[in-house]
């Protein structure tokens, strides 16, 4: 009875939160370079192998908490969001760096365009296939893996020196600007899950790691897109069951009164199948109750029980 009691309050709740109609997010959409993102395209074995050498590290999902992180201590890593990074956060990004702080860019599509345009730089279209491109950062090269890319343009602005770092100047894969203080490579997936866990991604994470120079590691994981499961789903496959059922009956009504014997059969077997397991749990669970003692110990404890009461 209990179990047939909250049965019906846990239905009944479905069908409220259903025609409530709430959007719930749920996991990230498009597997983006995320921290979050334990599939091909995510950054979860990257956190595990900065974890695993001791690096500091920590994400914010808004730029405006970047006036917490310490700018010389930091480097803020932007991996392809899904939504564009507007002025207003360009502005606060490129002041923090001006405080001293470090960014690299590492994004194949055009959401950081409003940064990469203050210093003359233009996405061209993204493209290209798994291959191996040679950087150079502080005199050492670095064999990094790049999968889908965008080639970039450079119209150098005044008060900014650009240095080409991957690629060469007329196929640009990677940019310096101002000292090392921007980094620019077009293409998000040098580090990977894929890539880390096949093992050939080392060189790509000794790059990345070269570029923090030993700061700790600031993701951004704002701009994600979320796949949402809004609960009018839960309720339309509710209404699956009875919509079985009115079919089941009108196809049992139209094939005459065998077929509808048949169909009450089979509710009444299925009915009474439920109904014995419920009444055999139930006894069984009783049966469990005084198992642990055996008639004779009960014969026992009752006579002592007596002798103490006739005292």
């Amino acid at each position: 009875m209990a179990r047939l009691l909250i049965t019906s309050v846990v239905i009944i709740a479905l069908v409220l939160i259903g025609l409530g109609d709430i959007a719930i997010p749920t996991i990230q959409a498009y597997d983006p370079p995320s921290i979050y993102n334990y599939g091909r395209g995510g950054y979860s074995e990257l956190v595990h192998r900065l974890r695993v050498m001791g690096y500091e590290f920590d994400s914010i999902d808004n730029i405006a908490k970047l006036r917490f992180y310490e700018p010389s201590r930091w480097i803020l890593i932007i991996a392809s969001p899904d939504r564009d990074i507007n002025d207003r956060e360009a502005d606060e990004i490129l002041s923090w760096v001006s405080s001293g702080g470090r960014v690299a860019i590492l994004n194949e599509l055009g959401t950081t365009d409003s940064i990469l345009s203050r210093f003359g730089i233009y996405l061209g279209r993204p493209g290209g296939g798994v291959e191996t491109v040679r950087c150079t950062i502080d005199g050492k090269e670095y064999d990094v893996i790049y999968n889908i890319y965008s080639p970039m343009r450079i119209n150098n602005e005044p008060g900014h020196r650009v240095n080409i770092i991957c690629g060469s100047p007329e196929y640009i894969l990677g940019v310096s600007i101002d000292m090392d203080s921007v980094i620019v490579i077009p293409d998000s997936s040098i580090a990977i899950n894929e890539v880390l866990l096949k093992g050939y991604g080392d060189s790509s994470l000794a790059f990345l790691l070269s570029i923090a120079r030993g700061r700790g590691i600031l993701f951004y994981e704002g701009g994600r897109e979320y796949l949402v499961l809004r609960t009018s789903y839960l309720l339309k496959a509710l209404m699956i069951i009875p919509s079985i059922l009115s079919y089941m009956v009108n196809t049992a009504y139209a094939h005459g009164a065998l077929a509808i014997s048949i169909m009450i059969s089979v509710i009444f077997v299925f009915a009474s199948f439920i109904l014995a397991s419920s009444l055999g749990m139930g006894y069984s669970s009783r049966r469990r109750g005084v198992s642990k003692y055996s008639t004779k110990d009960i014969i026992s404890r009752g006579a002592e029980r007596w002798r103490r009461l006739a005292r």
